[in-house]
């Protein structure tokens, strides 16, 4: 618990995520709330290697720096990697299950060029649910399928990474702008018309979320009225586009007619008949009714 309270005093670490130590109560889940300590962590070890290479891309003494002074000098003498190692570890103690806790620690492994244990913590993480609180943008599995090939992929494992990617596009259309690496792997191997399609997404703007800092909150959130979907604007087929998920829909008109225009939530079966909006398509001059 000291290492809690110094991780919330410290305006960094409190900063990036480090919880209160009076809200553990709250959290009703100790694995939970540990992984927030250790995310918190996980976030300065990340800062620190940007901040470390722009030092040396500078040529700059650390004196020279006051920030990476701070930064260094925020997880108490010990590096924030092992911090956030060790924390991740004991939130699977506490909460085994933890899905959540599990892709973490394995992406802290895979920054850190443990690719082994990386790939263990990958497969263990698609064996358990996700947490009842987390992000419906973090789409975990899918990620987690995605981080196993591009390691598959590395060590020349291609018919593993070939199902791994796979399993991860039938998750997540797009991973935004890592996404060339699978249309890459597909022409690699002789796919083509695979690496066509794939390289097709690569053309429109797609963002890419990390799961390992998206993580469920500690308590429930009071519930609130869902706010409406926003129409950005109307293509000349008359498509309606939003943003949606990380990505540009475009909307069939019959769909957003039929819903009287007043959309809260893009239902699946919308999403389905949307396509991915491309940022050329050419605008109405007029909003969409």
């Amino acid at each position: 618990m000291d290492a809690v309270r110094g991780a919330h005093a410290n305006p960094i670490l409190r900063g990036l995520g480090a919880p209160d130590p009076a809200r553990i109560g709250e959290a009703r889940d100790a694995g939970l709330f540990v992984l927030h300590f250790a995310s918190a962590h996980h976030r300065l070890a990340v800062i620190l290697d940007v901040m470390r290479y722009y030092a040396r891309q500078a040529n700059l003494d650390p004196t020279d720096f006051p920030a990476l002074v701070s930064a260094e000098a925020a997880s108490g003498g010990r590096s924030p990697d092992e911090v956030a190692e060790d924390a991740y570890q004991q939130a699977i103690a506490l909460a085994p299950t933890l899905a959540e806790a599990h892709f973490a620690l394995a992406r802290l492994r895979q920054l850190q060029g443990k690719h082994e244990l990386a790939l263990s913590g990958l497969a263990t993480t698609l064996k358990h649910p996700l947490h009842a609180r987390a992000s419906p943008s973090a789409f975990l599995h899918a990620n987690a399928h995605w981080e196993r090939a591009t390691l598959l992929e590395d060590v020349e494992r291609d018919a593993d990474a070939l199902q791994a990617y796979q399993a991860a596009l039938s998750g997540l259309a797009s991973f935004g702008v890592h996404h060339a690496r699978v249309a890459r792997f597909f022409r690699r191997i002789g796919l083509v018309a695979e690496a066509i399609a794939e390289f097709r997404k690569c053309m429109a703007y797609s963002h890419r979320y990390f799961p390992e800092f998206m993580l469920p909150p500690l308590s429930a959130a009071p519930s609130a009225e869902p706010a409406p979907v926003t129409p950005l604007y109307v293509t000349t087929a008359g498509d309606v586009v939003v943003f949606h998920e990380g990505q540009y829909l475009a909307v069939p008109a019959r769909l957003w007619q039929g819903s009287a225009g007043a959309v809260t939530a893009i239902t699946a079966d919308m999403a389905a008949a949307s396509r991915r909006a491309s940022n050329v398509a050419v605008l109405e001059p007029h909003a969409p009714k």
